[in-house]
């Protein structure tokens, strides 16, 4: 981890360590903006760790951070996993995976996503025949982009979890590092 980080023009530390989801969210993203309001140029170190969450969730938090992305440093911890993979790997600021970081990474499943409704019924048909389609389309997009191999993009696509180690996670920013 060496971005050439001054510490001393930190203004703010604060860690991400939870679900993605509405309140985690609506949490966070309220002390980062009174942190802005405070401070324009604050300079904000984020650790981030997540065993993932609701994706939609995951693009509100994406959408702040990027529009924030000269103000944020983003340093990935423990794990980065699901919806949290998305929004490290798809953060246009400064971001580096610190050491024993890992990932598990898939396409969403009814299953995953049940537990935030009540009504199954109309669930079942939206999830199957709207939502989830363009859900792991978006995702599998990412996964593509990213560089994954063909072989891990074989194992996503028949629905299989696919675990990243700290070293295989650091080889993708890398090779990301120009986008």
């Amino acid at each position: 981890m060496n971005l050439g980080i001054d510490m001393k023009a930190i203004t703010e530390v604060v860690v991400f360590d939870t679900e993605i989801n509405s309140v985690a969210i609506g949490n966070f993203l309220t002390g980062i903006h009174r942190i802005i309001r405070q401070t324009p140029d604050a300079k904000i170190i984020i650790y981030f760790s997540s065993s993932g969450g609701s994706l939609t969730h995951a693009d509100l938090l994406l959408s702040y951070l990027n529009s924030l992305q000269d103000n944020v440093i983003l340093f990935a911890f423990h794990q980065i996993s699901s919806a949290a993979f998305k929004v490290f790997f798809e953060f246009k600021g400064q971001k580096d995976i610190m050491d024993n970081t890992y990932s598990v990474i898939h396409k969403g499943s009814k299953n995953i996503l049940a537990r935030d409704l009540d009504n199954t019924d109309s669930f079942d048909f939206f999830m199957t025949n709207k939502m989830m389609p363009a859900m792991n389309k978006q995702v599998i997009k990412l996964y593509k982009s990213i560089g994954l191999s063909k072989r891990e993009l074989i194992k996503i696509e028949n629905g299989k979890d696919l675990m990243l180690h700290t070293e295989r996670l650091r080889k993708i920013l890398r090779n990301n590092s120009n986008a």
